[in-house]
C-alpha cells in the first residue's frame, strides 16, 4: 500500500523521483503541519535566523537548520512529528491534531567564518528568488523548504543528486554535519568542504 501525506493544503509527498534545476515557490505558507514543525525548530533554537532549512520527510523525522549571524543551529526531532500528531476518533477514525505531540528535539550548533555564513546564506536566497514552478512531486519522497529573510521562501522535493537543487539540499546536509562538529580539526575541514560546494553552486 503506498502511502501518501496530504494537509488541508495539499501539501502532498508523493510520485517518483524526478530531476528539479530551480526551486519551485512554496505552497506551505499556510499549511499547519508546516507551520508547527516550524514553530518547534525555532522554539529551540530561540534565536531569530536569517535562514531556515526545513525537512519534512514522508517516513523518518522532521528536522531543521537555522543560521543565526555565523552560527549554523541543527535540530533533529526525536519521533516524528506527523506520526505523533494522529489522534483517534474513535470507531477507526483518525484526524490530525497538530497542537497533540510534546515533541523533543536535539539542537546542535556550530560556528562559521563570517564570509563562509554570508555565501551560504547569498547562495541559498537567489535561489529561492529564482524559484520557478516546475511541476515536480509524487510518492514517498522528502519536501526540502528555504525561507530566507522577508518570507520569501521556495522548495524542493527529492532532486536529482546533480541538479542545481540537488546540490542545494547536499549543502543543507553538510551544515546539519558542520553543526554537531564541535573538534577544531574537522570544523576547518568541514569548512573547506562547504566552500568547494558553494562555490559549483555559485558556478551553475
Amino acid at each position: 500500500m503506498i502511502r501518501c501525506r496530504f494537509t488541508a493544503f495539499a501539501f502532498v509527498f508523493c510520485g517518483t523521483s524526478a530531476a528539479q534545476g530551480s526551486l519551485e515557490p512554496c505552497r506551505e505558507a499556510n499549511d499547519p503541519y508546516y507551520g508547527a514543525v516550524n514553530q518547534v525548530i525555532d522554539k529551540a533554537v530561540a534565536k531569530p535566523s536569517q535562514l531556515q532549512l526545513t525537512v519534512f520527510p514522508s517516513f523518518e523525522v522532521e528536522s531543521g537548520i537555522r543560521l543565526v549571524g555565523s552560527d549554523v543551529y541543527f535540530v533533529k526531532f526525536r519521533s516524528s512529528f506527523w506520526a505523533d500528531s494522529v489522534a483517534a476518533d474513535g470507531g477507526g477514525s483518525y484526524h490530525m491534531d497538530f497542537s497533540k505531540p510534546k515533541t523533543v528535539a536535539t539542537v546542535s550548533r556550530a560556528t562559521l567564518d563570517a564570509a563562509v555564513a554570508e555565501r551560504v546564506l547569498r547562495v541559498f536566497t537567489k535561489a529561492i528568488v529564482e524559484a520557478k514552478e516546475t511541476g515536480h512531486g509524487g510518492l514517498d519522497g522528502i519536501a526540502y523548504v528555504f525561507t530566507a529573510s522577508g518570507g520569501k521562501c521556495g522548495r524542493t522535493w527529492s532532486p536529482d543528486a546533480d541538479s542545481r537543487s540537488g546540490r542545494l539540499v547536499q549543502l543543507m546536509d553538510r551544515l546539519a554535519r558542520h553543526a554537531r562538529f564541535s573538534a577544531p580539526l574537522d570544523l576547518a575541514r568541514s569548512e573547506k568542504s562547504l566552500i568547494r560546494l558553494i562555490g559549483k553552486i555559485e558556478g551553475n
